[in-house]
């Protein structure tokens, strides 16, 4: 049960530059009906990600204007996981973490993609279900002999 992460992660990732105002950040992710956005600078190298709980908790819980910038709410030590790496590694490093998300990068340190917690059980739980329909008919095919 370990799917390949890039097949279940959204790609390309949704950005915002750090300077954008937060309440440009919260639109995005109204749009695209996401809870993350990479935040990236100038050189479009990646500074952070400011999530949905970041606004809630860093901006609107503080009483913050909706022009404050992007860089004074997001997260900046941003943790990620490899392109190769499997939902098992991903779901681990976010219980490490304590993170929903997690940025995907290349062998270069890019950022193709973003995975989501939701994505994973998703994604693992069709897994589940699928094995859950074998050993199910298994099971009744075991029990049917047993019976003679």
């Amino acid at each position: 049960m370990t799917t390949e992460l890039m097949k279940i992660a959204s790609a390309p990732p949704v950005t915002c530059p750090e300077s954008a105002p937060i309440s440009q950040a919260a639109r995005i992710m109204s749009e695209h009906a996401i809870g993350c956005v990479v935040v990236i600078d100038d050189q479009r190298t990646v500074t952070g990600v400011v999530t949905d709980r970041d606004l809630a908790v860093r901006a609107v819980g503080r009483e913050l204007p909706p022009d404050t910038k992007v860089s004074e709410v997001m997260t900046r030590e941003v943790v990620s996981v490899a392109t190769h790496a499997s939902t098992l590694d991903a779901g681990r490093q976010m219980a490490v973490r304590q993170c929903r998300r997690l940025p995907v990068v290349d062998e270069n340190g890019a950022v193709v993609a973003v995975v989501s917690l939701d994505d994973i059980y998703k994604a693992e739980g069709a897994v589940i279900r699928e094995l859950n329909e074998v050993i199910g008919s298994q099971w009744s095919d075991l029990r049917q002999r047993m019976r003679y």
